[in-house]
Order: structure tokens, then C-alpha cells, then sequence
């Protein structure tokens, strides 16, 4: 009976027992082979285990069996950009903006956000995702302290939880009460450190969502803060289905999450710009500098990290970008490639990759005229603080685009390594834009492909620009807003205040600007 491995094999998913929950779809499919919806799961499975030529082949042999199977054209994009596989790449991208026009559902809204550069698109393909919720009110209840509730799916080892950290351990206990609800399954130490930041702190990973209302309701949370959105392990029912009086989508999903009952985005003025808050269907709290939390106290491994130890070449001159392989896309490579030919000595170091993935790429380069011994991949860091000081090898970082560096970016700044980046209209496309803005360093903010490609060369031909550009950042890392954790909590929290207030007393939602 197919079903019942195939239900089988969501369970061992949902336990993160990928190789089990493999065993199992492939069962259910050798009983039924035209078991669609068993080939689409064995493709995710094979996704979240980054054997992503196995990923595409069971996405492609559902295709095979329903052209129309709900977000299968887009899973098949997306694991294709994993793989730095562009192959009608142009053709797939329009196809798949022209179904959503036609209110198809092809993309899910965290694939949509590296693949679009619009937000009006981005808009629209979220709005079909999740269940349709009337919109839903509840009432404060008066008390000393103001309960917030952050809900993640990553406080465990992860960029969201290097980034708010400290900002949890920050929070002003006199004037608020901070719970942490996780929804994820991983167990670290990072998971350790950050539940003792909490005054109180669940793990509702195995509970229902009519469990978890219940919980939040019984703990009269005044603010519930959405860490997830809709990335992995996300619970965007709890959102849905109204949890708490003020709800704010914040950090871990860079977009609208088109929720009705969603109150608030957290954002500046940077990833939300005046003319796209229509594609917004939240309130926006606008932060005075960059809307990203950072950890000021972090520290970057004493360990010295040679090129020769990265194999790399020591007289070279390190173009970087550590983001993801999926949030490259042709154009931005074509871009690079033009970049390292008008640099002499010039590499290209990119994060590690699944050996289709790196094979993809070299072909690429070669069919485009870049000698493919100029391009590196890094292994993987054991810990962040090596990670961090890895970085510092790295000359310039050539930023992604329509999915900019996000945690990178500031991960790059903190290892003292400059950003060139390609604002853009959506929020995901303009994070690297808000913290170079925040530490001001604005020069290294352009604003199309041509400008991107004179500051990369003009700071690749002349190690003296570095050097100066490099001094700068390290200065303004110390002064400027960004890294100043104490003031971002200070911040938020009057952003929490404020909205607290206006609810309190009755007032229509509106933008929130915090100065």
C-alpha cells in the first residue's frame, strides 16, 4: 500500500532522518511509479541532503507524470540554481512570472525571493501560498511588563541566531518579558546558549498549532516576533491563525509574508523602499540604520589562516562571494567573469559545492572565455569564528544579485573584507545596501551592472584602493550604528513600545519610524 510509506517517509523527514525517509518514498514508488507526490518529496528530501542531481532527477520524473503539479516548475528551477545549472534560464524565469500572473502556483515565496526581481511578483506568488485567513483581533491585557515571544525555527547553529543573539541577551527585563518558542529539531550548543537568554523558553517542535495558540494565549504574549517566515521548519500558521495581539515578521524572511493577520515588518528605508511599501501587505517599523541585528562582541579566530593552507595563490588578488550557489544567476557571473579578464592575477573563491554544482560552474567559465583554474572553492569551517577569519583573505566581495548577502555580508564586515553590491527594488535584493549604508561606506553601493563592474575593476588593479578601502571599513566598524548591539536592542525595543502603545489605545496600524 504506497501510501503508507510515502506517509512513512514524511514522518522520518519531519524527524530529519533523511536516509530513512529516502528508503521509504522510494518504496512507496516502486509500488506505484506514477506516484507523483512521492517523487516530488523524494526530490526535497534529496534537496535538503545537497544531492541535488538526485534532487532534479525525481523533481524532473514528476514532471513527467503532472506538468501542473503545484510548485514543481519551481522546485525544479530552484535545485537547477543550486547547481549553477542555467540552462533557459531567462525562459524559465518568465514562464514562471507568467504563471503566477495567472495565479498558478509554481514557486514557494522563499524560492520566489532569489528568483524575482520584482517585488510586485514577489507579492503575488506569496499571496498564494497560505491558507486565506480572515483577519483576526484579541485584546492586551494590562500588566508591569510588555511579553514578546520570539518564534524560530534556528536557534540552533545558524545565520539567524548569530545575528540576534546578543540582541536577546540585551533586552531590558524591567521593562519586558522574553520567551522563546523553537520550532526546530537540531540540538547545539548555540541552541544552549541561546535558551538561557530567555525568561522562559519551549520547544514546541512535536506540537500541534491549536497547541501552541493555546500555549501563547494561556502566557498572555503581547507581541509575537516571526524569526521564520517561510523558510525551513517554518510554523506560519501560528501567524495565521492570529497567536498573540501584535504580530511582526522580522529577520529570517526577507519579504512580505502576505499574512492578513501579520501586523508588522521589520525593515529601514534601505530594503523597503517609499515606492514598494504597496507590495507590503504589513505595516512597516522603519529602523533608524540598518533594520539587520548584529553581535558586536564577536570575536574572529586568532588561528592565522594562510592562502597557501586555502590553496590559493599567494601573489593573487581574491575576488570572493560566500553567499549560497542558488542566488547566482548567469548575468551576475557573466559579470564576474567580464571583472577577473580586466584584473590580472585575479581569482574567484566561492564556497564549497556539490561536484555537479563545481563542474557546472568550470564549464560555464570556460565556454565564456575564463581560464577555470582561476576559480577556488573553500572547504567548510569548522566554527564561525574561523569562518570569519577565513574571510580575511579575501580582497573584494562581489556581491549576488537579486538575493543579496544578508548574514554574509555582515560576516564579511566584520572580517574587515569590502562589499560591492547592486541595489535593487526588493528587500532580499537590498540587506548588503542597508549594511553597507549603516557603516558608511555607501561608495561601495551601485546601482547597475556597468558601475558594478568599474568599482570591481578600479579596486582590483590598485592594491593601494584596497588597502585605503579596507582601513576605512575597519575604522567605521568601531563607529559607526551597525555594529552597535546596545543601540539596536535600545531601538527595537522602542519599536515594540510604541506599537504596544498604539494598540493600547486603540489607534489604526500604521508605518512605525523609530529615530
Amino acid at each position: 500500500f504506497a501510501p503508507t510509506y510515502y506517509n512513512l517517509g514524511i514522518i522520518q523527514n519531519n524527524l530529519n532522518r533523511r536516509q530513512e525517509s529516502i528508503n521509504y518514498f522510494k518504496r512507496a514508488v516502486d509500488l506505484n511509479p506514477n506516484y507523483t507526490e512521492a517523487f516530488f518529496s523524494l526530490g526535497i528530501t534529496y534537496r535538503e541532503m545537497k544531492k541535488f542531481d538526485l534532487s532534479k532527477e525525481a523533481f524532473l520524473k514528476a514532471l513527467e507524470l503532472d506538468r501542473s503539479y503545484p510548485y514543481l516548475k519551481g522546485a525544479i528551477r530552484f535545485i537547477k540554481n543550486s547547481m549553477c545549472d542555467w540552462e533557459n534560464y531567462e525562459e524559465d524565469i518568465i514562464n514562471l512570472e507568467t504563471d503566477i500572473k495567472d495565479k498558478r502556483k509554481v514557486v514557494t515565496p522563499w524560492q520566489g525571493l532569489s528568483l524575482f526581481e520584482s517585488p510586485e511578483i514577489q507579492l503575488k506568488n506569496t499571496l498564494l501560498f497560505p491558507e486565506k485567513k480572515t483577519l483576526k483581533l484579541s485584546s492586551l491585557i494590562s500588566k508591569k511588563k510588555i511579553t514578546i515571544a520570539y518564534f524560530s525555527a534556528d536557534f540552533c547553529e545558524h545565520a539567524v541566531s548569530h545575528q540576534i543573539s546578543k540582541i536577546l541577551k540585551l533586552h531590558d527585563k524591567n521593562k519586558f518579558e522574553v520567551y522563546g518558542f523553537y520550532l526546530g529539531s537540531k540540538k547545539d550548543n548555540k541552541l544552549e546558549e541561546i535558551k538561557n537568554t530567555f525568561d522562559k523558553f519551549f520547544n514546541v517542535n512535536n506540537k500541534s498549532t491549536i497547541e501552541i495558540l493555546k500555549l501563547v494565549n494561556d502566557l498572555s504574549v503581547d507581541i509575537a516576533i516571526d524569526l521564520t517566515g517561510f523558510t525551513k521548519s517554518n510554523r506560519y500558521e501560528i501567524f495565521n491563525s492570529r497567536c498573540a495581539p501584535l504580530q511582526v515578521s522580522f529577520l529570517g524572511f526577507a519579504g512580505t509574508t502576505g499574512l492578513a493577520n501579520m501586523d508588522y515588518i521589520i525593515g529601514d528605508e534601505k530594503v523597503i523602499l517609499e515606492k514598494n511599501k504597496k507590495f507590503f501587505t504589513e505595516k512597516i517599523i522603519y529602523m533608524p540604520n540598518s533594520f539587520m541585528p548584529t553581535n558586536d562582541s564577536q570575536i574572529i579566530s586568532e588561528k592565522k589562516i594562510t592562502k597557501l593552507e586555502e590553496g590559493l595563490p599567494e601573489d593573487s588578488i581574491v575576488f570572493c562571494c560566500f553567499n549560497k550557489h542558488y542566488k547566482i544567476t548567469p548575468k551576475i557571473f557573466n559579470l564576474w567573469i567580464k571583472i577577473l579578464n580586466s584584473v590580472k592575477k585575479s581569482i574567484l573563491w566561492l564556497n564549497d559545492a556539490e561536484n555537479s554544482t563545481k563542474l557546472n560552474l568550470l564549464e560555464y567559465s570556460e565556454k565564456k572565455g575564463l581560464d577555470k583554474s582561476r576559480i577556488y572553492f573553500t572547504k567548510r569551517s569548522k566554527n564561525y569564528t574561523d569562518y570569519l577569519a577565513k574571510h580575511q583573505l579575501a580582497d573584494v566581495f562581489l556581491d549576488t544579485s537579486p538575493f543579496s548577502a544578508h548574514s554574509t555580508g555582515c560576516a564579511s564586515l566584520i572580517a574587515g573584507v569590502p562589499i560591492i553590491t547592486l541595489q535593487g527594488k526588493s528587500f532580499s535584493n537590498n540587506v548588503c545596501s542597508s549594511l553597507l549604508k549603516a557603516i558608511d561606506m555607501r561608495e561601495l553601493i551601485t546601482t547597475n551592472y556597468s558601475e558594478y563592474f568599474d568599482k570591481a575593476v578600479d579596486l582590483g588593479n590598485n592594491s593601494f584602493k584596497i588597502a585605503d578601502i579596507k582601513k576605512k571599513l575597519k575604522k567605521n566598524y568601531l563607529k559607526e550604528s551597525l555594529f552597535n548591539s546596545k543601540l539596536y536592542t535600545k531601538n527595537l525595543e522602542n519599536a515594540f513600545i510604541k506599537i504596544y502603545e498604539n494598540k493600547k489605545n486603540n489607534l489604526k496600524l500604521r508605518d512605525i519610524y523609530i529615530k
